[in-house]
């Protein structure tokens, strides 16, 4: 009797130290598996941060000198079709890499880069509005205020293109444990 219970009991032994050996296993390929799926999508969402961050800088950066008050270091550029075309060429840098950051992820991310995109889409289309308010004298008195609003624009620009790199930085940084 005391034999059949010892080999029952080492048989359950043996049983449960499969399961358990199994269960680990499959935790360490799980393991191994989101490991390797966070690698995977970091390069491109570094990648595709970077590009947003560049994109919606040099957009405010060529706003700056126009609306920021910096003619004294810069001199201030002349608002016309050629500094317009400019901007727009930017945005379109912004929008490119608006729509990466969004397919890149995640919802945080997306969120702040939505945020910036508005802005630059406000602040290009301002400038534009601007100059259509300086070719007509019935216009003109209005170029100071749509200026004015124009300033502020770059500077939520700018808190906003800052906010969007502490999101990219925390996702970036995280790797995964708690």
């Amino acid at each position: 009797m005391a034999a059949v219970l010892g080999a029952l009991a080492g048989g359950i032994g043996t049983i449960l130290a499969g399961i358990a050996t199994g269960w680990a296993t499959r935790e360490q390929a799980r393991i191994t598996a989101r490991a390797e799926h966070r690698r995977l999508r970091h390069s491109p969402r570094e990648e595709a941060y970077k590009a947003f961050i560049s994109a919606a800088g040099a957009l405010r950066d060529h706003a700056l000198p126009m609306f920021f008050g910096l003619e004294e270091m810069y001199g201030r550029p002349t608002l016309d079709e050629e500094f317009l075309r400019e901007a727009q060429s930017h945005m379109r840098g912004v929008l490119a890499a608006w729509l990466t950051v969004n397919l890149a992820g995640p919802r945080s991310v997306q969120e702040a880069a939505s945020d910036v995109y508005d802005c630059s889409m406000k602040l290009t289309s301002q400038g534009a509005a601007i100059w259509v308010h300086c070719k007509d004298d019935a216009l003109r008195n209005q170029v100071d205020r749509l200026e004015f609003e124009a300033h502020h624009m770059v500077v939520q620009l700018n808190d906003l293109i800052n906010t969007f790199t502490e999101h990219a930085q925390q996702v970036l940084d995280d790797d995964g444990t708690v």
